[in-house]
């Protein structure tokens, strides 16, 4: 399970919390990643004082090299060792049945990437944004076939990126949408993406 941050102190405390209430899929090893993109390794603390508090065993990790895409590269490099991996944002809350869902889904489907599902909540002084279409999410059943994928909560199978060579590409860095272009790249070659409803963060 991997999470980029970067200076994002609190949000990140609630995200590593929430891992303590996970169901893990049976004859699954869990590892916890913290890639840090702040070159002050503002989040240290955080993962250190959390590794205390919940007793998980919590990597951390530094990407100086600023860009979510060298982040979650660097997240690729850390896991190359792993059968999956999944990501959730550092202002996500997993549900206790997120990672199960994920890879059940995964299993059932014979899926290299799977999208979870994504419920927002927003402070009073930014309600507005709930009428954005990108805060809407896909109202599509599990096992339905996507062409792509987001970072924000998705389980893939480290094949995608080992057998082909396939980044991040840092020229979103400026912009956003690496992992977009990211998962959309995996299914040209090949990679089946699909939803899952019962992963929620």
């Amino acid at each position: 399970i991997a999470v980029i941050t970067r200076c994002r102190a609190d949000s990140l405390a609630a995200t590593l919390r929430s891992f303590q209430k996970l169901t893990m899929p049976q004859s699954v090893r869990v590892h916890y990643l913290v890639v840090d993109n702040d070159a002050v390794q503002s989040a240290l603390p955080i993962v250190q004082a959390l590794k205390e508090e919940t007793r998980l065993d919590i990597e951390y990790a530094l990407q100086e090299i600023p860009g979510i895409p060298h982040a979650r590269n660097k997240v690729l490099e850390q896991a190359a060792s792993s059968d999956y991996i999944a990501f959730i944002d550092d202002d996500d809350t997993a549900d206790p049945g997120w990672l199960t869902g994920l890879y059940e889904t995964a299993r059932a489907y014979s899926a290299d990437i799977v999208k979870g599902h994504i419920t927002y909540t927003f402070p009073a002084h930014k309600a507005h944004l709930a009428a954005l279409d990108v805060f809407t999410d896909m109202p599509v059943p599990t096992g339905t076939e996507l062409d792509s994928a987001w970072s924000n909560n998705v389980l893939f199978s480290t094949k995608i990126y080992k057998e082909s060579g396939l980044r991040f590409d840092p020229v979103f860095s400026g912009t956003g949408g690496s992992d977009h272009h990211f998962f959309r790249q995996a299914r040209q070659n090949g990679a089946k993406i699909v939803m899952c409803r019962e992963a929620i963060v």
